[in-house]
Protein backbone atom coordinates (compact mmCIF):
# COMPACT_ATOMS: atom_id res chain seq x y z
CA UNK A 1 0.00 0.00 0.00
CA UNK A 2 2.60 2.46 0.96
CA UNK A 3 4.30 1.78 -2.33
CA UNK A 4 1.89 2.35 -4.32
CA UNK A 5 1.33 5.48 -2.24
CA UNK A 6 4.75 6.92 -1.69
CA UNK A 7 6.79 5.23 -4.81
CA UNK A 8 4.41 4.73 -7.62
CA UNK A 9 2.32 7.77 -6.53
CA UNK A 10 -1.38 6.07 -7.63
CA UNK A 11 -2.90 5.18 -4.44
CA UNK A 12 -4.46 2.64 -6.16
CA UNK A 13 -5.15 0.01 -3.42
CA UNK A 14 -5.48 0.55 0.51
CA UNK A 15 -6.71 -1.71 3.50
CA UNK A 16 -10.49 -2.09 3.48
CA UNK A 17 -13.28 -3.64 6.13
CA UNK A 18 -11.81 -4.10 9.90
CA UNK A 19 -11.07 -6.52 12.26
CA UNK A 20 -10.47 -10.43 10.65
CA UNK A 21 -12.25 -9.08 7.35
CA UNK A 22 -9.47 -6.77 6.64
CA UNK A 23 -8.03 -6.74 3.27
CA UNK A 24 -6.07 -4.79 0.55
CA UNK A 25 -8.94 -3.37 -2.16
CA UNK A 26 -8.88 -0.76 -4.86
CA UNK A 27 -11.66 2.27 -4.12
CA UNK A 28 -14.95 1.17 -3.29
CA UNK A 29 -13.76 -2.52 -4.47
CA UNK A 30 -13.86 -1.88 -8.21
CA UNK A 31 -12.43 -4.56 -10.39
CA UNK A 32 -8.48 -3.95 -9.80
CA UNK A 33 -8.87 -3.19 -14.05
CA UNK A 34 -11.16 -0.69 -13.53
CA UNK A 35 -8.91 0.80 -10.64
CA UNK A 36 -6.31 3.68 -11.07
CA UNK A 37 -3.63 0.69 -10.95
CA UNK A 38 -1.35 0.85 -13.98
CA UNK A 39 -0.20 -2.75 -13.36
CA UNK A 40 3.53 -1.58 -12.78
CA UNK A 41 3.79 -4.82 -10.54
CA UNK A 42 5.78 -2.45 -7.27
CA UNK A 43 3.10 -4.18 -5.36
CA UNK A 44 3.87 -7.63 -5.75
CA UNK A 45 7.38 -7.03 -5.34
CA UNK A 46 7.47 -5.04 -1.94
CA UNK A 47 5.04 -6.72 -0.65
CA UNK A 48 6.56 -8.94 2.26
CA UNK A 49 4.21 -11.35 3.23
CA UNK A 50 3.08 -12.74 -0.26
CA UNK A 51 -0.52 -11.29 0.15
CA UNK A 52 0.01 -9.97 -3.56
CA UNK A 53 1.78 -12.23 -6.10
CA UNK A 54 2.42 -12.34 -9.64
CA UNK A 55 2.05 -14.99 -12.44
CA UNK A 56 5.37 -16.37 -13.15
CA UNK A 57 7.06 -18.12 -15.34
CA UNK A 58 7.39 -21.54 -14.58
CA UNK A 59 10.17 -23.39 -13.41
CA UNK A 60 12.19 -26.40 -11.74
CA UNK A 61 13.19 -26.11 -9.34
CA UNK A 62 10.72 -23.22 -8.43
CA UNK A 63 12.45 -22.60 -5.32
CA UNK A 64 16.04 -22.43 -7.00
CA UNK A 65 17.44 -18.85 -6.46
CA UNK A 66 17.77 -17.19 -9.70
CA UNK A 67 20.60 -15.36 -11.38
CA UNK A 68 20.33 -11.67 -11.63
CA UNK A 69 21.73 -9.44 -14.53
CA UNK A 70 20.82 -5.27 -15.06
CA UNK A 71 20.19 -3.87 -18.11
CA UNK A 72 17.84 -1.49 -19.15
CA UNK A 73 14.18 -1.30 -20.99
CA UNK A 74 13.89 -0.78 -24.41
CA UNK A 75 9.87 -0.30 -24.41
CA UNK A 76 10.34 3.58 -24.46
CA UNK A 77 12.80 6.50 -23.76
CA UNK A 78 12.69 6.47 -20.31
CA UNK A 79 15.34 3.99 -20.12
CA UNK A 80 14.31 1.92 -16.70
CA UNK A 81 17.29 0.08 -15.02
CA UNK A 82 15.69 -3.64 -14.78
CA UNK A 83 16.62 -6.92 -12.66
CA UNK A 84 16.58 -9.68 -15.39
CA UNK A 85 15.76 -12.97 -13.10
CA UNK A 86 17.06 -15.76 -14.99
CA UNK A 87 17.16 -19.48 -14.32
CA UNK A 88 20.02 -21.51 -13.25
CA UNK A 89 21.11 -22.29 -17.00
CA UNK A 90 20.16 -18.86 -18.19
CA UNK A 91 17.91 -19.98 -20.90
CA UNK A 92 15.19 -17.90 -20.15
CA UNK A 93 13.80 -15.02 -18.04
CA UNK A 94 11.45 -15.91 -15.23
CA UNK A 95 10.90 -12.73 -13.85
CA UNK A 96 12.12 -9.15 -13.85
CA UNK A 97 12.45 -6.89 -11.22
CA UNK A 98 13.49 -3.99 -9.72
CA UNK A 99 16.32 -2.62 -7.30
CA UNK A 100 14.72 0.34 -5.35
CA UNK A 101 17.79 0.69 -2.67
CA UNK A 102 20.29 1.32 -6.34
CA UNK A 103 21.56 4.78 -6.07
CA UNK A 104 22.42 5.01 -9.17
CA UNK A 105 19.36 3.63 -11.06
CA UNK A 106 18.28 6.32 -13.48
CA UNK A 107 14.75 5.76 -12.56
CA UNK A 108 15.12 4.83 -8.65
CA UNK A 109 13.79 1.47 -9.31
CA UNK A 110 11.05 2.40 -10.95
CA UNK A 111 9.13 0.56 -13.93
CA UNK A 112 6.07 -0.06 -15.44
CA UNK A 113 3.90 -2.96 -16.82
CA UNK A 114 5.70 -3.02 -20.23
CA UNK A 115 9.32 -3.32 -18.71
CA UNK A 116 8.06 -5.24 -15.53
CA UNK A 117 5.93 -8.24 -17.59
CA UNK A 118 6.53 -7.46 -21.58
CA UNK A 119 10.00 -9.89 -22.16
CA UNK A 120 7.69 -12.61 -23.79
CA UNK A 121 8.89 -11.88 -26.78
CA UNK A 122 12.49 -12.77 -25.71
CA UNK A 123 11.74 -16.56 -26.06
CA UNK A 124 8.30 -16.77 -28.28
CA UNK A 125 7.92 -17.02 -32.04
CA UNK A 126 12.06 -16.29 -32.36
CA UNK A 127 13.92 -16.25 -35.74
CA UNK A 128 16.76 -18.68 -34.81
CA UNK A 129 18.12 -19.70 -37.80
CA UNK A 130 18.65 -17.71 -41.54
CA UNK A 131 16.39 -17.89 -44.20
CA UNK A 132 16.45 -17.66 -47.38
CA UNK A 133 12.97 -17.71 -49.36
CA UNK A 134 11.53 -19.31 -46.37
CA UNK A 135 14.51 -22.22 -46.27
CA UNK A 136 16.90 -22.46 -43.79
CA UNK A 137 20.30 -21.95 -45.11
CA UNK A 138 24.02 -21.15 -43.10
CA UNK A 139 25.16 -17.94 -42.27
CA UNK A 140 27.78 -17.99 -44.74
CA UNK A 141 26.01 -18.82 -47.62
CA UNK A 142 23.50 -15.99 -46.62
CA UNK A 143 26.24 -13.65 -46.45
CA UNK A 144 27.70 -14.21 -49.32
CA UNK A 145 24.50 -13.40 -51.34
CA UNK A 146 23.81 -9.96 -49.26
CA UNK A 147 27.34 -9.41 -50.01
CA UNK A 148 26.29 -9.33 -53.96
CA UNK A 149 23.20 -7.72 -53.79
CA UNK A 150 25.27 -4.63 -51.66
CA UNK A 151 28.52 -4.87 -54.46
CA UNK A 152 25.85 -5.72 -57.68
CA UNK A 153 23.21 -2.86 -57.27
CA UNK A 154 23.70 0.73 -57.17
CA UNK A 155 23.06 3.48 -53.93
CA UNK A 156 19.67 4.60 -55.58
CA UNK A 157 18.44 1.20 -55.66
CA UNK A 158 19.39 0.02 -52.34
CA UNK A 159 17.73 1.12 -48.51
CA UNK A 160 18.37 0.64 -44.91
CA UNK A 161 15.29 0.87 -42.83
CA UNK A 162 15.41 0.68 -39.12
CA UNK A 163 13.75 1.25 -35.64
CA UNK A 164 15.17 3.61 -33.03
CA UNK A 165 15.41 0.98 -30.77
CA UNK A 166 18.78 -0.21 -31.96
CA UNK A 167 21.90 0.08 -29.24
CA UNK A 168 23.85 3.42 -29.67
CA UNK A 169 26.92 0.75 -30.78
CA UNK A 170 24.81 -0.85 -33.01
CA UNK A 171 23.63 2.63 -34.91
CA UNK A 172 27.74 3.55 -35.06
CA UNK A 173 28.36 0.14 -36.57
CA UNK A 174 25.05 1.21 -38.90
CA UNK A 175 26.56 4.22 -40.54
CA UNK A 176 30.18 2.92 -40.96
CA UNK A 177 28.24 0.50 -43.51
CA UNK A 178 25.86 2.72 -45.14
CA UNK A 179 28.06 5.70 -44.80
CA UNK A 180 31.54 4.30 -45.52
CA UNK A 181 31.85 1.16 -46.50
CA UNK A 182 28.60 0.75 -49.18
CA UNK A 183 29.02 4.71 -50.21
CA UNK A 184 26.15 6.14 -48.83
CA UNK A 185 23.18 4.38 -49.16
CA UNK A 186 20.40 6.05 -47.57
CA UNK A 187 19.33 4.98 -43.70
CA UNK A 188 15.49 5.81 -42.37
CA UNK A 189 14.73 6.03 -38.87
CA UNK A 190 11.50 5.29 -38.40
CA UNK A 191 9.47 8.21 -36.11
CA UNK A 192 12.58 10.37 -36.54
CA UNK A 193 10.52 12.76 -39.61
CA UNK A 194 8.49 13.48 -36.76
CA UNK A 195 10.40 14.84 -34.46
CA UNK A 196 12.73 16.16 -37.19
CA UNK A 197 10.55 19.63 -37.12
CA UNK A 198 11.07 20.28 -33.49
CA UNK A 199 14.94 18.90 -33.64
CA UNK A 200 15.67 21.21 -36.28
CA UNK A 201 14.18 24.30 -34.24
CA UNK A 202 15.93 23.44 -31.50
CA UNK A 203 19.04 23.46 -33.19
CA UNK A 204 18.48 26.87 -34.37
CA UNK A 205 17.56 28.50 -31.69
CA UNK A 206 18.73 26.93 -29.15
CA UNK A 207 21.99 24.87 -30.31
CA UNK A 208 20.72 21.98 -28.91
CA UNK A 209 19.15 18.51 -30.18
CA UNK A 210 17.50 17.07 -27.12
CA UNK A 211 15.55 17.63 -23.57
CA UNK A 212 17.14 19.89 -21.08
CA UNK A 213 15.66 18.63 -17.64
CA UNK A 214 16.65 15.90 -15.42
CA UNK A 215 14.33 13.14 -13.75
CA UNK A 216 14.96 14.53 -10.80
CA UNK A 217 13.05 17.97 -11.42
CA UNK A 218 10.15 16.00 -12.48
CA UNK A 219 9.95 14.94 -8.50
CA UNK A 220 11.03 18.42 -7.68
CA UNK A 221 8.88 20.33 -9.62
CA UNK A 222 5.73 22.64 -8.27
CA UNK A 223 4.67 22.96 -12.01
CA UNK A 224 4.22 20.95 -14.70
CA UNK A 225 3.16 21.65 -18.10
CA UNK A 226 2.26 19.17 -20.74
CA UNK A 227 0.96 19.66 -24.26
CA UNK A 228 -0.55 16.81 -25.71
CA UNK A 229 0.96 14.34 -24.65
CA UNK A 230 0.18 10.67 -24.10
CA UNK A 231 2.48 9.45 -21.58
CA UNK A 232 0.16 7.32 -19.75
CA UNK A 233 0.46 4.61 -22.99
CA UNK A 234 3.82 6.01 -24.19
CA UNK A 235 6.29 6.85 -21.16
CA UNK A 236 4.55 5.10 -18.34
CA UNK A 237 6.94 6.10 -15.60
CA UNK A 238 7.01 9.70 -15.92
CA UNK A 239 3.23 9.56 -15.53
CA UNK A 240 3.88 7.83 -12.10
CA UNK A 241 6.53 10.28 -11.20
CA UNK A 242 3.67 13.05 -11.75
CA UNK A 243 1.17 11.67 -10.06
CA UNK A 244 3.57 11.07 -6.69
CA UNK A 245 4.59 14.92 -7.51
CA UNK A 246 1.03 15.97 -7.27
CA UNK A 247 0.10 13.97 -4.40
CA UNK A 248 4.10 14.77 -2.40
CA UNK A 249 4.98 17.98 -3.35
CA UNK A 250 1.34 19.47 -4.61
CA UNK A 251 2.44 20.00 -7.75
CA UNK A 252 0.18 21.68 -10.33
CA UNK A 253 -0.11 19.97 -13.34
CA UNK A 254 -1.80 21.97 -16.49
CA UNK A 255 -2.51 19.72 -19.79
CA UNK A 256 -3.34 21.55 -22.72
CA UNK A 257 -4.68 18.63 -25.10
CA UNK A 258 -7.80 16.16 -25.61
CA UNK A 259 -6.40 13.06 -23.74
CA UNK A 260 -4.71 13.61 -20.04
CA UNK A 261 -5.58 10.01 -18.98
CA UNK A 262 -5.02 9.61 -15.26
CA UNK A 263 -3.02 13.10 -14.68
CA UNK A 264 -6.30 14.49 -15.46
CA UNK A 265 -7.40 13.65 -12.00
CA UNK A 266 -7.12 15.62 -9.08
CA UNK A 267 -6.28 18.83 -9.01
CA UNK A 268 -4.71 19.25 -13.06
CA UNK A 269 -5.95 22.03 -15.25
CA UNK A 270 -7.11 20.40 -18.11
CA UNK A 271 -7.20 22.64 -21.06
CA UNK A 272 -8.91 21.08 -23.80
CA UNK A 273 -9.59 23.22 -27.19
CA UNK A 274 -12.04 22.37 -30.08
CA UNK A 275 -9.97 20.58 -32.93
CA UNK A 276 -7.78 22.44 -34.57
CA UNK A 277 -7.38 25.62 -32.31
CA UNK A 278 -4.56 24.34 -30.32
CA UNK A 279 -1.85 26.58 -31.68
CA UNK A 280 -4.51 29.77 -30.64
CA UNK A 281 -4.67 28.47 -27.36
CA UNK A 282 -0.45 28.63 -27.11
CA UNK A 283 -0.93 31.94 -28.78
CA UNK A 284 -3.06 33.53 -26.45
CA UNK A 285 -1.11 32.12 -23.26
CA UNK A 286 1.82 33.29 -25.00
CA UNK A 287 0.50 36.98 -25.71
CA UNK A 288 -0.80 37.14 -21.68
CA UNK A 289 2.62 36.24 -20.40
CA UNK A 290 3.98 38.55 -22.53
CA UNK A 291 1.69 41.56 -21.65
CA UNK A 292 2.34 40.35 -17.94
CA UNK A 293 5.92 40.30 -18.15
CA UNK A 294 6.33 43.08 -20.76
CA UNK A 295 3.24 45.19 -19.86
CA UNK A 296 2.62 45.61 -23.61
CA UNK A 297 1.40 43.25 -26.90
CA UNK A 298 3.11 42.31 -29.71
CA UNK A 299 1.98 43.19 -33.11
CA UNK A 300 1.71 39.90 -34.18
CA UNK A 301 -0.11 38.60 -30.99
CA UNK A 302 -2.70 41.42 -30.25
CA UNK A 303 -5.46 39.59 -31.49
CA UNK A 304 -5.01 36.81 -28.99
CA UNK A 305 -7.03 38.62 -26.14
CA UNK A 306 -8.87 36.05 -23.71
CA UNK A 307 -12.15 36.83 -24.82
CA UNK A 308 -11.44 36.06 -28.27
CA UNK A 309 -9.65 33.04 -27.82
CA UNK A 310 -12.73 31.51 -25.60
CA UNK A 311 -14.39 32.39 -28.53
CA UNK A 312 -12.36 30.51 -30.97
CA UNK A 313 -11.32 27.76 -28.64
CA UNK A 314 -14.20 27.31 -26.25
CA UNK A 315 -11.83 27.22 -23.01
CA UNK A 316 -12.63 30.19 -20.91
CA UNK A 317 -11.04 33.41 -20.28
CA UNK A 318 -11.01 32.47 -16.47
CA UNK A 319 -9.23 29.60 -16.92
CA UNK A 320 -6.36 30.66 -19.48
CA UNK A 321 -5.74 33.58 -17.02
CA UNK A 322 -4.84 31.39 -14.37
CA UNK A 323 -3.45 29.22 -16.01
CA UNK A 324 -0.85 32.29 -17.15
CA UNK A 325 -0.83 32.71 -13.11
CA UNK A 326 0.66 29.28 -12.34
CA UNK A 327 2.84 29.30 -14.73
CA UNK A 328 4.54 33.29 -14.37
CA UNK A 329 4.49 32.16 -10.54
CA UNK A 330 6.11 28.85 -10.62
CA UNK A 331 9.47 28.47 -9.62
CA UNK A 332 10.43 25.13 -10.88
CA UNK A 333 8.63 24.95 -14.19
CA UNK A 334 8.68 21.40 -16.13
CA UNK A 335 7.51 21.24 -19.75
CA UNK A 336 6.81 18.42 -21.51
CA UNK A 337 5.60 17.45 -24.93
CA UNK A 338 5.25 14.75 -27.60
CA UNK A 339 4.81 13.83 -30.80
CA UNK A 340 1.73 16.71 -32.12
CA UNK A 341 3.62 19.34 -31.15
CA UNK A 342 6.85 18.12 -32.31
CA UNK A 343 5.64 17.54 -35.64
CA UNK A 344 4.72 20.68 -36.29
CA UNK A 345 7.46 23.66 -36.70
CA UNK A 346 5.36 26.51 -35.65
CA UNK A 347 3.92 25.34 -32.39
CA UNK A 348 7.35 24.02 -31.49
CA UNK A 349 8.56 27.57 -32.28
CA UNK A 350 5.67 28.94 -29.79
CA UNK A 351 6.65 26.49 -26.91
CA UNK A 352 10.10 27.47 -26.88
CA UNK A 353 8.72 31.28 -27.07
CA UNK A 354 6.88 30.63 -24.03
CA UNK A 355 9.44 29.12 -22.12
CA UNK A 356 11.95 31.85 -23.15
CA UNK A 357 9.36 34.24 -22.14
CA UNK A 358 8.81 32.73 -18.60
CA UNK A 359 12.87 32.06 -18.47
CA UNK A 360 11.82 28.54 -17.65
CA UNK A 361 13.97 26.29 -19.80
CA UNK A 362 13.22 22.93 -18.34
CA UNK A 363 11.61 20.19 -20.88
CA UNK A 364 11.79 16.87 -21.82
CA UNK A 365 10.49 16.17 -25.88
CA UNK A 366 8.40 13.13 -25.47
CA UNK A 367 10.47 10.29 -27.84
CA UNK A 368 8.24 6.96 -28.98
CA UNK A 369 11.09 4.74 -29.54
CA UNK A 370 13.77 3.62 -27.01
CA UNK A 371 17.21 5.06 -28.57
CA UNK A 372 15.67 8.13 -30.62
CA UNK A 373 17.87 10.30 -28.81
CA UNK A 374 20.74 8.05 -29.58
CA UNK A 375 19.91 7.71 -33.88
CA UNK A 376 19.29 12.31 -33.45
CA UNK A 377 23.18 12.31 -31.75
CA UNK A 378 24.96 10.05 -34.20
CA UNK A 379 22.68 11.53 -37.25
CA UNK A 380 21.44 8.35 -38.63
CA UNK A 381 18.84 9.41 -41.00
CA UNK A 382 19.59 10.75 -44.43
CA UNK A 383 16.30 9.99 -45.96
CA UNK A 384 12.52 10.56 -44.98
CA UNK A 385 10.13 8.21 -44.21
CA UNK A 386 7.66 9.93 -47.31
CA UNK A 387 10.18 9.77 -49.56
CA UNK A 388 11.64 6.06 -48.94
CA UNK A 389 8.02 5.12 -48.98
CA UNK A 390 7.67 6.95 -52.78
CA UNK A 391 10.96 5.63 -53.81
CA UNK A 392 9.92 2.06 -53.00
CA UNK A 393 6.23 2.74 -54.81
CA UNK A 394 7.69 4.05 -58.17
CA UNK A 395 10.00 1.58 -58.23
CA UNK A 396 12.96 3.24 -57.88
CA UNK A 397 13.99 1.56 -54.60
CA UNK A 398 14.80 -2.26 -55.03
CA UNK A 399 16.20 -3.30 -52.51
CA UNK A 400 15.38 -3.17 -48.90
CA UNK A 401 16.79 -3.73 -45.58
CA UNK A 402 14.78 -3.69 -42.84
CA UNK A 403 16.32 -4.04 -39.21
CA UNK A 404 14.83 -4.23 -36.28
CA UNK A 405 11.06 -3.69 -37.60
CA UNK A 406 7.90 -4.62 -39.22
CA UNK A 407 8.11 -2.73 -42.38
CA UNK A 408 4.24 -3.18 -42.33
CA UNK A 409 4.60 -0.80 -39.40
CA UNK A 410 6.03 1.61 -41.09
CA UNK A 411 3.10 2.32 -43.48
CA UNK A 412 4.46 -0.01 -46.17
CA UNK A 413 1.65 -2.40 -47.72
CA UNK A 414 1.98 -5.80 -48.75
CA UNK A 415 1.71 -4.86 -52.49
CA UNK A 416 4.76 -2.21 -51.93
CA UNK A 417 6.92 -4.88 -50.48
CA UNK A 418 6.21 -7.92 -53.28
CA UNK A 419 7.74 -4.93 -55.78
CA UNK A 420 11.06 -5.24 -54.58
CA UNK A 421 13.74 -7.60 -55.95
CA UNK A 422 15.18 -8.15 -52.31
CA UNK A 423 13.45 -7.10 -48.90
CA UNK A 424 15.80 -8.27 -46.00
CA UNK A 425 14.17 -8.69 -42.83
CA UNK A 426 16.83 -8.45 -39.63
CA UNK A 427 14.90 -8.84 -36.51
CA UNK A 428 14.67 -11.83 -33.60
CA UNK A 429 11.05 -12.10 -33.72
CA UNK A 430 8.67 -13.01 -36.60
CA UNK A 431 5.44 -11.37 -37.70
CA UNK A 432 3.69 -10.95 -41.13
CA UNK A 433 6.06 -9.71 -43.83
CA UNK A 434 9.05 -12.51 -43.11
CA UNK A 435 6.35 -14.33 -45.52
CA UNK A 436 7.46 -12.00 -48.33
CA UNK A 437 11.10 -11.68 -47.20
CA UNK A 438 13.88 -12.90 -49.81
CA UNK A 439 16.20 -13.07 -46.42
CA UNK A 440 15.35 -13.04 -42.85
CA UNK A 441 18.61 -12.70 -40.61
CA UNK A 442 18.22 -13.81 -36.99
CA UNK A 443 19.16 -10.97 -34.67
CA UNK A 444 19.70 -11.19 -31.09
CA UNK A 445 17.04 -9.71 -28.95
CA UNK A 446 16.87 -6.47 -26.69
CA UNK A 447 17.58 -8.96 -23.56
CA UNK A 448 20.62 -10.66 -24.99
CA UNK A 449 22.65 -7.32 -25.91
CA UNK A 450 25.25 -5.77 -24.67
CA UNK A 451 25.86 -1.64 -25.47
CA UNK A 452 24.19 1.24 -24.49
CA UNK A 453 21.30 3.53 -25.33
CA UNK A 454 20.54 7.20 -24.74
CA UNK A 455 17.40 8.24 -22.15
CA UNK A 456 14.68 11.04 -22.63
CA UNK A 457 17.42 13.35 -20.39
CA UNK A 458 20.71 12.47 -22.48
CA UNK A 459 22.07 10.27 -20.14
CA UNK A 460 23.78 7.08 -21.68
CA UNK A 461 22.56 3.96 -19.90
CA UNK A 462 23.85 0.50 -20.16
CA UNK A 463 22.57 -2.56 -21.59
CA UNK A 464 23.33 -6.06 -20.37
CA UNK A 465 22.78 -9.62 -22.24
CA UNK A 466 20.59 -11.80 -19.88
CA UNK A 467 19.79 -14.98 -21.39
CA UNK A 468 21.97 -17.06 -24.16
CA UNK A 469 21.20 -16.09 -27.34
CA UNK A 470 18.41 -18.29 -29.16
CA UNK A 471 19.47 -20.47 -32.30
CA UNK A 472 21.76 -19.27 -34.38
CA UNK A 473 21.09 -15.26 -33.69
CA UNK A 474 23.96 -12.70 -34.03
CA UNK A 475 24.60 -9.39 -32.97
CA UNK A 476 23.73 -6.41 -35.61
CA UNK A 477 27.34 -6.07 -35.41
CA UNK A 478 28.86 -9.43 -36.17
CA UNK A 479 26.65 -8.81 -39.26
CA UNK A 480 27.28 -5.90 -40.29
CA UNK A 481 31.30 -7.20 -39.86
CA UNK A 482 30.84 -9.96 -42.56
CA UNK A 483 28.67 -8.14 -44.88
CA UNK A 484 31.56 -5.18 -45.05
CA UNK A 485 34.48 -7.97 -45.28
CA UNK A 486 34.11 -8.65 -49.24
CA UNK A 487 34.10 -5.07 -49.98
CA UNK A 488 37.66 -5.06 -48.83
CA UNK A 489 36.25 -3.41 -45.13
CA UNK A 490 37.46 -5.08 -42.08
CA UNK A 491 34.66 -3.76 -38.95
CA UNK A 492 34.34 -4.77 -35.48
CA UNK A 493 31.96 -7.76 -34.60
CA UNK A 494 32.08 -6.95 -31.41
CA UNK A 495 29.49 -4.16 -30.70
CA UNK A 496 31.24 -2.94 -27.22
CA UNK A 497 34.09 -1.34 -30.19
CA UNK A 498 31.83 0.95 -31.61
Amino acid sequence: VRACDEIAGFHAIDFAKRGFESGIAPQFFVPIEDSDCTFCGLCTQVCPVGALVEKRAPRWPHTEKPEIVKTTCNKCPVGCELDLNLDNARERIVRITTDLDNPASPTYGNCCVKGRYSFKDVSKDRIITPLHNGTEVAWKDVIADIGQITENTGKESTAFLTSASLTNEEMKALKVLTGEVLQDIPVTVKDFDIFRPCIETLQEKWGINGSTAGYDQILSADCILLIDSDTDEEQPVLSSWIRRAMRKNSTQVIYLGNDPGILGKGDSMVLSPKQGTEEILLKSILAEVTRKTEGHDEDRLKLYTLEHTESLTGISSTEIARCVKLLLESKGLVTMWGSKVAACRSRTEKVLELMEKLDKKSFFLLYREANMQGAINIDLSSLSMMELLERVKNGQIKNLFAVDLDPLSAGFTKEDLQKLDNLVILNSNRFESCEWAEFVLPLTSWAEKNGTFTNLCGRQVDIMAGPLTKGEARDLAWIISNTARPAGRELHANPLSY
